[in-house]
């Protein structure tokens, strides 16, 4: 037998406690403890429009890719020094997961390195303000939620196209309600991460659903400084084959074949976005056959999407409801995408109204100009 390519950058799109599961052959377990924390970049719109004029649309769009993966690496890397994973990428967002049983399974010490993680960015976000990168990075602006407490790490999807790392529960609505809450330059946590941390605050901030969020005070350090992130040894990463069900097909080929992923395309794509019910309680927590249900309809979604020729970018559980996101002609083009996209959107109709309680689909769709490729930071990427 032969043995399996070497990965290229291929690891670089797991989330790095799931590529050291992987590494180590021991499963993720499927529930957890640990703190959530959500970072959203805010003014990107406002930057590309602005550098689209200053430079044209082809170079705006590369002094872009630029600053947006200077931003992630600057954010990812924070998140690593204090021993956390960046779990998914949405659009102009990171979702970052600080593991409990990295410290001997008490909660107190995730939610202290999570916050520690959310005082770094910030501090990075307005020293890079302050050394001259205004005038590049004017409009950015970084808003950090957390919220700690119990959650689900759930695998779904079709492995023969891409495996999905899902983080799922009331811990991650929590930290959605923040987001929501947040405002440019915050650090808005959950009651529980408030309570771990003796966090002083500024302010409450009240969901619609009644729950309190709480302005950190930004100058606070506090006890903080004594949590330290675990010390691990170096992660070697698994051989190709073990990586594939995690990586989009397309990509993997680009990287098995040491092409990788383009830096800055634009491309003429039509987008999907579908948003969806019947899952959690009003929670966000997910029983047993809310889970097959999801990994259903997901595994499904994919095998819609692939058929007419599109790829699944995205899949957010959040506080008001879920969705995925969608694109063809991204990963590849064909003269008639809008016709596919139109089609996948029908049967994904059918899907997605099986008839479970609460099932059903919301579609839109929209065609433009958008930028592909390679997104994130050296340390962790994403194709979008």
């Amino acid at each position: 037998m032969l043995a399996s390519p070497l990965p290229m950058a291929l690891h670089l799109y797991l989330p790095q406690d799931r590529l050291r599961a992987l590494s180590e052959q021991r499963p993720l377990p499927g529930q957890a403890e640990g703190a959530a924390l959500f970072a959203d970049i805010c003014g990107f719109t406002v930057l590309t429009e602005a550098l689209a004029l200053r430079h044209g649309e082809r170079r705006g769009v590369e002094v872009l890719t630029q600053v947006v993966g200077d931003v992630y690496d600057t954010l990812i890397a924070e998140v690593e020094r204090f021993g956390g994973s960046t779990l998914a990428f949405a659009g102009d967002a990171i979702t970052c997961w600080f593991d409990a049983a990295d410290d001997a399974a008490t909660l107190a010490p995730a939610a202290a390195r999570a916050v520690q993680a959310a005082l770094a960015m910030q501090a990075r976000m307005q020293a890079a303000a302050d050394a001259g990168d205004a005038a590049r990075m004017a409009p950015l602006a970084l808003k950090v939620s957390v919220a700690s407490g119990p959650a689900h790490r759930l695998t779904i999807g079709d492995a023969a196209i891409q495996t999905l790392d899902v983080l799922a529960g009331s811990t991650v609505t929590r930290v959605a309600m923040a987001d929501a809450l947040a405002r440019p330059g915050d650090v808005l946590l959950d009651e529980a991460t408030a309570a771990a941390v003796q966090a002083p605050v500024l302010e409450r901030r009240h969901h619609a659903s009644g729950t309190a969020c709480l302005l950190l005070d930004p100058a606070w350090r506090g006890p903080l400084h004594g949590t330290a992130p675990p010390a691990r040894a170096p992660v070697v990463p698994p051989p190709a084959d073990v990586l594939r069900p995690w990586v989009l097909p397309f990509v993997y080929e680009r990287e098995l074949s040491g092409q990788g992923l383009f830096v800055t395309d634009l491309r003429p794509v039509v987008a999907l976005f579908l948003r969806f019910g019947g899952l959690g309680d009003e929670h966000g927590e997910l029983d047993l056959e809310a889970t097959r249900r999801l990994d259903r309809w997901i595994a499904g979604a994919q095998r819609v999407l692939h058929h007419h020729g599109g790829v699944l970018l995205e899949l957010i559980l959040g506080d008001k409801g879920s969705y995925l996101y969608a694109a063809f002609g991204a990963a590849q083009a064909h003269e008639d995408d809008a016709r596919r996209a139109l089609r996948a959107a029908l049967a994904l109709r059918t899907l997605f109204g099986d008839g479970s309680p609460g099932a059903g689909a919301r579609i839109g769709m929209a065609s433009g100009t958008l930028r592909v490729g390679g997104y994130g930071g050296r340390s962790r990427q994403s194709f979008g």
